[in-house]
């Protein structure tokens, strides 16, 4: 049985039955569910289960609401004994997990929030890395959630503004995450003019946290909407509805295979056979309007 946690709810798959099609009515019970009690989706059979609640925070800022950071960045720590959650007012919450229970319970407030881009380490349960907010500052930060002390992990600055002169920011731009591994990391290079609330963008880059190594970059004026590494670290993906369109690099960028057309609700993942493939739901092309469509990387 697999579990997992996403936005406020727990979803529970018992089978690996695929449903096809939509349904557009409307639920016949709208009233918000109680937590940690199941109920079963009337349309599609799926058992879910609310996680959290505002007023489960006890400590300060108390929120109007709960819920997964984003779905790309996993929520749990790795062994699903932690997850963070990000609340209004741009806090991030920590919670402890039961998976027997499927039940989660608040710790505490933690001391940064806002655009910081979380990650969990994959090695060590109590440590997340996050970056400035936006991006700014060009350093990747690290967290010990049993103490909360922060430190700054990993300081490219120096190297980011050797490639690009006038850089002040890296990120994926919020929907992006490392590999798997946490080894491989792909950004965004930036400036903000807040005199004319404008961004310059002036490209990409690849980097190894473990090594400390910048892998490779490439100068790119189309900003666009993000950017992750793949799953497996093989390629730094730029999802774009410009000119671009989606792409994936090798983390080189000396070479791409052009996934799409435009940047769709889409995300990263490995297949059954272990591939890199990018997944996404296609509303552009007639062939398959509407269709979740997978393309191998």
């Amino acid at each position: 049985m697999f579990k997992i946690i996403l936005m406020l709810f727990a979803f529970q798959y018992a089978n690996a039955e695929v449903i096809k099609g939509y349904d557009y009515s409307v639920p016949s019970n709208l009233s918000m569910p109680a937590v940690g009690v199941p109920f079963v989706d009337e349309h599609y059979g799926t058992t879910i289960t609310r996680a959290t609640t505002p007023s489960q925070v006890t400590d300060r800022n108390f929120p109007e609401w709960v819920r997964h950071e984003y779905s790309r960045r996993p929520a749990f720590n790795t062994d699903s004994s932690r997850a963070l959650m990000l609340s209004s007012g741009g806090w991030l919450r920590l919670y402890n997990v039961n998976l027997t229970q499927n039940t989660m319970s608040f710790v505490k407030t933690l001391s940064v929030g806002g655009s910081i881009e979380p990650n969990w380490d994959p090695n060590n349960k109590d440590v997340f890395y996050y970056l400035g907010n936006n991006g700014s500052g060009m350093k990747i930060y690290r967290y010990d959630v049993t103490n909360d002390q922060t430190s700054v992990y990993r300081d490219l600055t120096t190297r980011v503004k050797a490639l690009f002169p006038n850089a002040e920011s890296m990120w994926t731009k919020e929907e992006g995450r490392p590999s798997k591994d946490g080894k491989i990391w792909c950004f965004m290079i930036e400036k903000y003019n807040s005199s004319s609330q404008s961004v310059n963008h002036f490209g990409f880059i690849s980097y190894n946290i473990q090594t400390d190594e910048i892998i490779g970059h490439l100068a790119e004026t189309e900003r666009p909407d993000h950017i992750s590494a793949s799953p497996l670290g093989n390629y730094c993906v730029p999802s774009s509805d410009g000119s671009k369109g989606t792409r994936a690099y090798n983390t080189s960028f000396t070479s791409y295979t052009q996934l799409f057309t435009k940047s769709e609700h889409s995300d990263l993942a490995l297949d059954k056979n272990g591939k890199e493939v990018y997944v996404f739901a296609d509303y552009s092309s007639d062939a398959n309007e509407g269709h979740v469509v997978m393309t191998d990387m």
